[in-house]
């Protein structure tokens, strides 16, 4: 899973375990997780660190306004 550079895993009930993801594909670029439960900000810290991922869409999630988020303006995402 090293290689991985696209992960897309929406419509699954995801709400947590993204920091699993980013240990396995840490050379992720881009990662699809709409349509899942994810109601905070806070679950995207783990990606704050992150030098590679470049767009991350989180449209339908219950956390409010955010949907696309592009790099680096979603480093500026309060985290709380």
């Amino acid at each position: 899973m090293p290689m991985i550079e696209r992960l897309e895993l929406c419509d699954n009930k995801l709400s947590c375990g993204l920091e699993v993801i980013f240990k396995h594909a840490p050379k992720l670029r881009l990662l699809k997780l709409a349509n899942n439960f994810f109601s905070s900000v806070k679950h995207f810290d783990c990606l704050k660190d992150s030098t590679t991922l470049e767009l991350l869409n989180i449209h339908g999630n219950p956390l409010g306004k955010y949907t696309i988020l592009q790099a680096p303006l979603w480093s500026r995402v309060p985290s709380s």
